[in-house]
Parts: structure tokens; C-alpha cells; sequence
């Protein structure tokens, strides 16, 4: 009997530890699926600066003197102008650049004239002498100047025609700054747009810029820092880092869901008896018998289980009475001329 008492003993303990062991391993579990729902690491992008770009063209006709301007003039032609009027193309490029924080501008100018006569030839001309710039500021600006003789190049035209007797019927002048530049912002680099220059169509004695040709190039740089960093659960008051997290609450799921299954009821029933279990959990509702109990004055009616005899005693209304010899355990209920009872064998 003290073997049986040490055994549901263990067993009641066992009982407590599987149900903290349930607790925790939900919780665990919890912990566990939301630790891999989320990311191990969290990326901020900030934008630390931003880089903005211009590049203007400016046309200037310087008009000799003739009979609309006795005294000559300068033109500002937004698209077109004639010849006939202009013997002095000045083309003004203005780069500028526009930072949060002092950038590194640098590059070349290499400024040349390409002249396209239809399909027929092509020749190039050098306008002025290359120049290098370098300049480091928040608000920084280029400035290039390119000249183009008009009455010279038609008349250098008109000699070309005249030699080889080809009359293209049109010409394209294509003015290239040949701009060559970056900006520098800490390491990072961007390059300097020029657009390709411009191109000027020539119909008689009128130039007029290609159609397609803009006179304004912008560009925006943003500089962004991105940042990596570990991201951390919040437990209350503690901070976990995520990829630990999920390493902990698997191992620990896993350790509790072994514990459950070790310390399962079913593995335990087989250690102890079912009679000592109906005696430890219903102890309060028995009425023990010494003397052995005739039950053949009354008609026996055996059920298949406690928790029915218990269901008799309720509706009877009458208690559970229990007798044991050394081989089984017998628990009835009399209700003449009917006796209910159950009996469980011992180990």
C-alpha cells in the first residue's frame, strides 16, 4: 500500500509537470512561429544628401550692321535665326550643380564642330583649346562659352560647293561640347551631363535648332545611406535578438514537447492500478466495507465502468460502497432488489 501511495505520488507530480510543461510549450511554441515571422534583420534606407543638376544652353546672334540694324545688335533666338542678319554664333553652357553638403565638381571641355552634309561628307572643327575645371562647394556652377563664325563657315561652304560641285540640300551643325566631368560626394561618383550638344539645321540662310533639341538638361541625384541592423524581439522588459530567439524557443519547444511525452498520463497509467486511481481521485465519495458483501440475494448488474456506477449513484441518490479481497476490488451500489457494481482486478 505505501508502494501504491509513492507511486500516485510521482504520479500527481509528474501530472503538475506536464501541465506547466504544456504552459511553457505553448508559449514557447508562440514565441517560436513569431521569432520566424519575422526579419532577422531590419534595413533602414536615409537619404543624407541630394545632388541636383542643370545644364542650360544660351544662344547669342551678334548681327552685323545692315539695313535693319544700322548699327548692329545681339539676338537671343530661342529656335531659329538667319544668316543673312548674323555673323556671330555664340552658344554659353552653364552647368550647375546644387548639394545638401560640399561635393567635388570636376572635368574637361573639348568643344568642336561637326558639320554633316547630307550623307555626302562630313568634316569636324576644333573650336577653341580644351580646359579642365575642379571646384568643391554646396552650390557649384561651370561655365563654357563656344563661338561659331557664321559668315565664315558659309562662305567656307560655298567654296566646298563650288570645288566639287556637290549642293547638299541640307546641313546639320552639330555643336559638341564635349564635356568629359563627375561630381564626387565621399566616394560616391555621378557624371556630368551635357546632352550631346546641339544641333542646328541649315535651310538656306536660316539655322534653326533640331526639333527634338532642348536647351535645359536636369538630373537629381539621391544619396541614400542604408543601414542594417539586428532585429530584436521584446519580451517585456528583455530584447532578443532574432536569429538567437529562434534558435531558444525551438530548442525549448522541443524540450517541453518531450517532456509532455514522457511524463504523459497514458505511459503512468501503466505503473499504477485502476483501483488506486478510483480511490486517490474519488477517495471523498467511498464508503469502505470490511465484511465480504452477498450479492447473490439481489439481481447483479455489472457496468463497464466506474463512471457509470458513479452516474447511478447520483440518480439513486445512494453511496458508493467499496470492498477488496487480495485479488480484486469491488465497488457497488444496492438498490434492491438490484445491486450495481464494478470490479477491477489488482497488480
Amino acid at each position: 500500500m505505501t508502494h501504491m501511495k509513492d507511486l500516485l505520488k510521482q504520479w500527481m507530480k509528474q501530472k503538475i509537470i506536464r501541465r506547466i510543461a504544456i504552459g511553457l510549450g505553448m508559449t514557447s511554441l508562440f514565441f517560436s512561429i513569431y521569432s520566424f515571422s519575422q526579419p532577422s534583420q531590419e534595413v533602414e534606407t536615409k537619404q543624407i544628401n541630394s545632388i541636383r543638376t542643370s545644364t542650360t544652353y544660351t544662344l547669342e546672334a551678334r548681327v552685323k550692321p545692315n539695313v535693319l540694324y544700322p548699327e548692329g545688335t545681339t539676338l537671343h533666338p530661342k529656335k531659329a535665326f538667319t544668316t543673312a542678319l548674323a555673323d556671330q554664333l555664340l552658344i554659353h553652357m552653364t552647368i550647375k550643380v546644387d548639394s545638401n553638403r560640399p561635393v567635388k565638381v570636376k572635368g574637361s571641355f573639348n568643344p568642336e564642330l561637326v558639320i554633316h552634309a547630307d550623307d555626302l561628307w562630313t568634316k569636324s572643327f576644333k573650336l577653341k583649346s580644351g580646359r579642365e575645371f575642379s571646384q568643391t562647394c554646396q552650390d557649384c556652377q561651370v561655365e563654357e562659352t563656344m563661338e561659331v563664325k557664321v559668315s565664315e563657315l558659309i562662305q567656307y561652304l560655298n567654296h566646298i560647293e563650288d570645288s566639287l560641285q556637290i549642293h547638299p540640300s541640307n546641313y546639320v551643325f552639330h555643336i559638341k561640347p564635349q564635356l568629359t566631368g563627375s561630381i564626387d560626394d565621399k566616394g560616391k561618383t555621378f557624371s556630368l551631363q551635357d546632352g550631346d550638344g546641339l544641333h542646328f539645321n541649315r535651310q538656306q540662310t536660316v539655322l534653326s535648332l533640331a526639333d527634338k533639341e532642348k536647351l535645359q538638361i536636369s538630373e537629381t541625384y539621391p544619396i541614400k545611406n542604408v543601414i542594417q541592423q539586428t532585429n530584436n524581439l521584446d519580451l517585456c522588459l528583455l530584447q532578443i535578438p532574432v536569429t538567437p530567439a529562434r534558435i531558444i524557443f525551438s530548442l525549448l519547444t522541443i524540450l517541453l514537447v518531450t517532456v509532455v511525452i514522457f511524463t504523459s498520463e497514458n505511459r503512468k497509467q501503466e505503473d499504477v492500478p485502476e483501483y488506486a486511481w478510483i480511490d486517490y481521485k474519488y477517495r471523498k465519495l467511498l464508503t469502505p466495507v470490511k465484511m465480504q458483501v452477498n450479492l447473490e440475494a439481489c439481481t447483479e448488474l455489472e457496468l463497464e465502468s466506474f463512471a457509470s456506477l458513479m452516474f447511478i449513484s447520483e440518480e439513486k441518490e445512494s453511496p458508493i460502497f467499496r470492498y477488496e479481497n487480495k485479488h480484486e476490488v469491488l465497488y457497488f451500489v444496492p438498490d434492491e432488489p438490484f445491486v450495481y457494481y464494478y470490479i477491477t482486478g489488482k497488480r
